[in-house]
């Protein structure tokens, strides 16, 4: 599931030259192309092999971009930023964008495959 064609051919790119063994990382980019806005902030900061959360300048994203960018954070990082009652707010977390977590997790468990089918 993707939110756009944009993010499908964003994230694509960026997974090409990635390492794809590397499943967390694969899930964490997968959320971080899905918004333009955030994939702006992070795009520099994301290698083949790693993210640089730490040097990542927020600026002002929106209560639900916030909470897309945390849901990766944790994701990647181990973080707690997002509880699981954020989780169930369709305010921080639209139907479309808790989707795209439970996409995100699905990746991380068994691969980009999981996009595929």
């Amino acid at each position: 599931m993707y939110t756009e064609n944009q993010h499908r051919k964003i994230f694509e790119q960026v997974i090409d030259r990635m390492n794809q063994k590397n499943r967390n990382l694969l899930a964490t980019v997968y959320l971080l192309t899905a918004e333009p806005s955030i994939w702006q902030i992070a795009s520099a900061r994301v290698t083949r092999d790693s993210i640089d959360f730490e040097n990542m300048s927020l600026g002002s994203l929106k209560p639900t971009e916030y909470t897309l960018f945390a849901v990766a954070k944790d994701l990647y990082c181990g973080t707690e930023l997002v509880s699981i009652s954020d989780l169930a707010n369709r305010n921080l977390l639209p139907e479309e964008l808790f989707r795209l977590v439970c996409s995100a997790l699905c990746i991380g468990r068994h691969g980009k495959k999981v996009l595929e089918e």
